[in-house]
C-alpha cells in the first residue's frame, strides 16, 4: 500500500502525540532525558510503543481479514492474544518489577515514591487502558475507511455505467456512417474504417479507466473530427481549435465526445451551409470547451432523443466527477444551438 508524504506526517505527528502522554503525565518528568534513566518509566514508555504496534497490526491486518470479514469469534480472539503478548512482553522485559522475597518493593533504589505495593496492578492499568484506546481508534477509523471505500467503488460503478452507455450508442453511429459512405462514396471506405479502427483502439485502450491523460482524450477527438472530415466535404466553415494539454493534467476518459459529437449529427445538413465551432483551451488546470451548430431541421426523432440522452448522460457523469467544479451551459433557438462546458482539473487527479 503506498501511502503519501502527507499521509505518513500525520501518522508520525500522531505517534509522537501518543508517545508524549506518558512523558507529560511521568512523576519524573523534568523536561531533559533524564526521565529515561527512571525504569517505572521506560516500563509505561515501552508499553505505549507495543501498543502502537498493535495499532498497526489491528488497523492493516486483523481488521481486515476478521472483522470485515464478519469473522467476529476469531477477531476477538486475536485481539486478546496481542493483549496477553503485550503483557507477556511486559513480563518479560521488566523482570525486576515483579514483587518477590529479594525484592519486596519492586524496583531496587531508596526512592520510595517509586516503590509499588505487593500485587502492584497499576503497571497493568497503564498497559491495558492506551489498548483499548488503540484498539477504539482503530476499528473506529477501519469503518470510516471501509464505508468511503464502499461508497467510492459506488461512485465509480456510476460513472462506469454512464460511459458503457454512452459507448454503445457512439459506435452505433459509426457503424450507420460507414454504411452510408460505403454506398456513397465506396473508395472512402477503406479509410474510414482505418481511422474509426484507431478510435477503437482507444475505446479498449481505457476501457475500465475512470482517468486518461487530458492529452491523449483530446487526441481521441481530433480522431473523430477527422472521421467526420472524410465524410462531409463541406468543411470549408469548420472552425476546430483544439490544442495541446499539459501531460500531467487527467480527466475521465469520453466526457467530451458526446458535446463534441452531437455538434456533427444534429448541424450538418447536407444541402445547406452547416458552420461548426468547436474548440477546447486549456489554461492550467482550467479546461473549457465551446461548440456551435445550426440545427438541422431534417433531424429525426430517433436523432433528437439520442442528442438529449447524451447530453444527460454527460450531465450526470460531470456531477459525480466534479461537483461543484464545473459548469455547463446550454443556449439554443429555433436555428443554433451551443454548449460551454467548464472544468477545473488538477495535476495528477485521482478519484
Amino acid at each position: 500500500m503506498k501511502l503519501s508524504w502527507k499521509v505518513l506526517l500525520v501518522h508520525l505527528l500522531l505517534i509522537l502525540l501518543f508517545l508524549s502522554i506518558p512523558v507529560i503525565s511521568s512523576p519524573d518528568f523534568d523536561y531533559s532525558l533524564d526521565i529515561f534513566n527512571a525504569p517505572p518509566f521506560r516500563r509505561v514508555f515501552t508499553g505505549y510503543l507495543l501498543v502502537i504496534g498493535f495499532f498497526y497490526a489491528n488497523y492493516y491486518l486483523i481488521l481486515p481479514k476478521y472483522f470485515f470479514e464478519k469473522q467476529y469469534i476469531l477477531y476477538a480472539f486475536w485481539i486478546c492474544l496481542s493483549l496477553a503478548l503485550i503483557i507477556l512482553l511486559d513480563f518479560l522485559l521488566f523482570p525486576d518489577r515483579r514483587p518477590g522475597p529479594m525484592n519486596p518493593g519492586g524496583f531496587h533504589g531508596d526512592d520510595s515514591f517509586h516503590r509499588p505495593p505487593p500485587f502492584d496492578f497499576y503497571p497493568y492499568i497503564n498497559l491495558i487502558v492506551p489498548f483499548l484506546l488503540a484498539l477504539l481508534f482503530s476499528v473506529s477509523l477501519g469503518l470510516n475507511k471501509k464505508a468511503k471505500q464502499i461508497e467510492l467503488d459506488k461512485y465509480q460503478a456510476e460513472l462506469q455505467n454512464l460511459k458503457y452507455q454512452l459507448q454503445p450508442h457512439f459506435l452505433f453511429n459509426s457503424l450507420n456512417n460507414i454504411y452510408s459512405i460505403s454506398i456513397l462514396e465506396p473508395q472512402k471506405t477503406p479509410k474510414y474504417i482505418l481511422e474509426l479502427s484507431e478510435i477503437l483502439r482507444y475505446l479498449l485502450k481505457t476501457d475500465g479507466s475512470l482517468l486518461v491523460k487530458l492529452d491523449d482524450d483530446l487526441r481521441f477527438c481530433k480522431q473523430y473530427i477527422g472521421l467526420q472530415k472524410l465524410r462531409f466535404e463541406n468543411d470549408a466553415d469548420w472552425e476546430i481549435d483544439i490544442p495541446e494539454a499539459d501531460p500531467g493534467i487527467q480527466i475521465s476518459p469520453f466526457l467530451m465526445m458526446p458535446l463534441i459529437e452531437n455538434v456533427f449529427k444534429y448541424g450538418i445538413h447536407p444541402d445547406k451551409d452547416s458552420p461548426i465551432r468547436i474548440r477546447i483551451l486549456s489554461e492550467g488546470n482550467i479546461l473549457k470547451l465551446t461548440t456551435f451548430n445550426r440545427k438541422n431541421n431534417h433531424a429525426g426523432e430517433n436523432l433528437l432523443l439520442a442528442q438529449k440522452l447524451g447530453l444527460t448522460k454527460t450531465t450526470e457523469r460531470l456531477n459525480l466527477l466534479f461537483p461543484g467544479k464545473h459548469q455547463l451551459k446550454i443556449r439554443e433557438n429555433e436555428q443554433e444551438f451551443q454548449v460551454y462546458l467548464e472544468i477545473e482539473l488538477k495535476n495528477g487527479q485521482t478519484l
